[in-house]
């Protein structure tokens, strides 16, 4: 299983940026654009009475003030990683991806 960390740098070279924000604090002034992302399910796979693999979900969003940020085709030629949904906020377009990583 890959780690939070290794995620954090693969998300900083995909997006060309450090604005890589795991879980901010509600009060963290963001810088835009960024990518913003959570943990939001851990599934697990068992057999035998035991769990032999768990894999991470994470909610990814992409803030960005263009509706179109190029970084959301990249982040989709990622192995099972799944567009959810777009919307606006605050004039800024938030598209929403889900990755088992």
């Amino acid at each position: 299983m890959a780690s939070r960390l290794e995620l954090q740098m693969a998300l900083e070279t995909v997006f060309g940026s450090t604005n890589v924000y795991y879980q901010p604090p509600a009060g963290l002034r963001l810088s835009y654009p960024c990518i913003k992302y959570k943990l939001s399910d851990v599934s697990k796979s068992s057999a035998n009475n035991k769990a032999y693999r768990l894999t991470k979900k994470y909610q990814i969003t992409v803030i960005s003030r263009e509706p179109d940020n190029p970084v959301i085709m990249k982040l989709m030629t990622w192995p099972r990683c799944t567009f959810d949904r777009q919307y606006e906020s605050d004039n800024l377009y938030h598209d929403v991806l889900n990755l088992y990583y």
